[in-house]
């Protein structure tokens, strides 16, 4: 069993669509998924639970892993999300 006292909890997660759409030139797509270009950056604010670890800002050290659903196609050159890929 893995110790979770050390775990953040997140409550909530925005992908700044809006912002990143257009800062990634994808904002002609119709999904309501994050599509970013490779090698750009893309920003998202992750709200967290109370009850997990506490959040010292500047001293907090933590790791997010960002993956490509198992269904990606290329259409006009961009390699976007399926419909199929799950949403939270």
């Amino acid at each position: 069993m893995h110790n979770l006292a050390g775990v953040f909890w997140i409550d909530s997660c925005d992908l700044n669509l809006t912002s990143n759409k257009v800062n990634h030139h994808t904002e002609h797509f119709p999904e309501e998924h994050l599509i970013v270009r490779r090698g750009q950056p893309f920003s998202v604010t992750l709200c967290l639970k109370s009850g997990g670890a506490k959040f010292k800002p500047g001293k907090s050290i933590f790791t997010i892993t960002v993956q490509t659903g198992t269904f990606c196609s290329y259409i006009n050159q961009y390699r976007a999300l399926n419909s199929q890929s799950h949403k939270t």
